[in-house]
């Protein structure tokens, strides 16, 4: 997708010119102020979007078969799935081949499932985090000897903008890595168009108390609250990195403006590690952040955001925990120093404590 997004001194501009014909969908803030608007066209995408931007919102309607359609990102209440069909091209990440995704609309209580359309009937693996096989440099799903690597970034696209239930078709081992963030994902799903599957209440992740874990410099606590917040602190000793925290409230407005941008990074010293693992094939700097010694790489020729890298660590986070299958709207997680390994371990834990939750209200 082409896509321009411009935003306050802190936001990076990319822009692409299409002259196709635009069908508009805008919204406004509760004082009349154009805080947030989306403009699709038949090839482009496109979103202003400013780090304070207030939440806004446009009527939903219904399509002449009855359907509920979200005309704007505020999430609903009841389950979604995405209206049409849509597709994306590119080439994975790690396994460097090219790949033809098509997201396609699914039934309630579904999940989210990815299918090998490559493979004789297509079999399936639920993005669920019991089939979780790997987490080097990506978390990878495996079922039946059929593998999916590098779920997280499209996950974490459904996951901010609130879709439950959705089939991912894929003719390779491996998502495109587009940009190497979670925005293009994003466009694709608005594109298709967000439905509500009404008296299909969504499925909220709800814990009895605080939970924690923590396994070296890394820990995570989990705490019931009134709505979805998450605050992660990612530290590297390096000069161009050191210290960063960053806390939100992930609407979906909120989610594109200010993590779906963030791209994937690694940095230089660690280049010949990656491709010594057989990794990395098909990174370049049009979808890799690569942070040098004193300079950062990449095709937009440095950072979007000045904290891209915790932005980041936060999008894989959300595309993880998304693994759970489950809405994070009464919680607020923190993490210090996360990575996949030990989001991972942070989901079944947190699976775990809501379940044994559910278990006694049964009971009871």
């Amino acid at each position: 997708g082409e896509f321009e997004a411009r935003g306050g001194s802190n936001a990076a501009e990319y822009c692409n010119r299409s002259s196709n014909k635009e069908i508009a969908r805008r919204w406004v803030s509760p004082k009349g102020r154009a805080a947030f608007g989306l403009r699709l066209c038949a090839t482009r995408l496109t979103y202003h979007c400013g780090y304070a931007a207030p939440r806004g919102t446009l009527a939903r309607t219904k399509t002449a078969s009855g359907k509920l359609v979200i005309n704007s990102v505020t999430e609903p209440k009841h389950q979604t799935t995405i209206l049409e069909e849509v597709a994306l091209e590119g080439v994975g990440l790690h396994t460097g081949g090219k790949v033809h995704l098509t997201f396609r609309p699914s039934l309630a209580n579904a999940g989210i499932r990815f299918f090998r359309t490559d493979i004789a009937g297509h079999p399936a693996i639920p993005a669920r985090v019991e089939f979780v096989s790997t987490t080097l440099r990506g978390t990878t799903l495996e079922l039946h000897g059929v593998k999916i690597y590098t779920v997280e970034h499209l996950l974490s696209a459904a996951a901010g903008l609130g879709v439950d239930n959705l089939d991912v078709l894929l003719d390779a081992a491996e998502p495109p890595a587009m940009d190497g963030s979670s925005l293009a994902f994003a466009q694709a799903l608005l594109k298709a168009g967000i439905q509500e599957l009404a008296e299909n209440p969504k499925r909220q992740l709800r814990i009895p108390e605080e939970t924690c874990y923590s396994s070296g410099d890394s820990s995570y606590r989990a705490i019931p609250w009134q709505r979805f917040e998450i605050s992660v602190t990612y530290q590297y000793d390096h000069p161009l990195v050191g210290k960063q925290s960053f806390e939100l409230v992930p609407s979906p407005e909120i989610y594109l403006s200010e993590v779906a941008g963030a791209r994937t990074f690694c940095f230089e010293e660690e280049v010949e590690q990656i491709k010594k693992q057989g990794l990395g094939r098909g990174g370049s700097l049009e979808n890799t952040v690569v942070i040098g010694k004193d300079k950062v790489h990449s095709s937009s020729g440095g950072l979007r955001f000045p904290n891209e890298p915790v932005r980041h660590k936060v999008l894989d986070m959300m595309g993880d925990l998304a693994l759970m299958s489950r809405c994070l709207n009464t919680v607020r997680i923190e993490a210090i120093r996360p990575g996949h390994l030990h989001n991972i371990q942070f989901a079944k834990i947190l699976s775990h404590a809501a379940r044994k939750m559910r278990m006694k209200e049964e009971v009871l």
